[in-house]
């Protein structure tokens, strides 16, 4: 922005720009008065002359005029307040469940052979079909030493089928909410 330019108000007035400075600008008007106007006021039209949404009538008043700019402002804080507490609980039920399904049992028979015979030496469990045996031994003193088997245990086992429905016991948690009021027992910001 130069000195001497033309600047033009909301109403077609005309003054001139005397001085510029610190973001102000002074307009002198044709009747003599002098405005002190902030430089964002102007616009700049693109004939190199400037333009303002300000009535020059309204303002020239007196012999000299200064238009302050004023902004606003907002500062935002927050604060912590207690509304309100909750107390949570879990809760575990157990539910019998009938379950349908085939499955199988196994039994297992213990039968005692005595057999009393002299081994040479001892021998691990074995299986015979779906019969596991173990032998069972005993030392006897005599002249000499000697492994004598005393007996066998007999070991069957059997599995039978199962049908028809059993039960299940499932557990199951839920949870309760309790709300509270707030411990101060003040009341409550809207």
């Amino acid at each position: 922005m130069s000195v001497d330019s033309i600047v033009l108000d909301r109403d077609g007035e005309s003054g001139a720009v005397e001085s510029v400075a610190d973001g102000r600008v002074r307009v002198r008007l044709a009747g003599g008065a002098v405005l002190d106007l902030p430089e964002g006021a102007l616009d700049a039209l693109p004939d190199g002359t400037y333009r303002t949404d300000l009535a020059f009538g309204a303002l020239a008043s007196g012999e000299s005029t200064t238009l302050q700019e004023v902004e606003e402002r907002l500062a935002i804080s927050s604060r912590v307040r207690e509304t309100g507490r909750v107390v949570a609980r879990t809760v575990t039920e157990t539910v019998d469940e009938p379950v349908d399904g085939a499955g199988w049992r196994e039994t297992v028979d213990v039968e005692r052979v005595p057999v009393g015979r002299e081994v040479d030496a001892a021998e691990p469990p074995r299986e015979e079909g779906d019969v596991t045996i173990i032998p069972v031994y005993e030392e006897v003193l005599v002249v000499q030493k000697r492994l004598v088997l005393r007996e066998e245990i007999r070991l069957t086992t059997r599995r039978t089928p199962t049908d028809g429905p059993t039960h299940v016991t499932l557990r199951r948690q839920r949870v309760e909410v309790e709300r509270l009021p707030p411990s101060d027992a003040g009341p409550a910001d809207g």
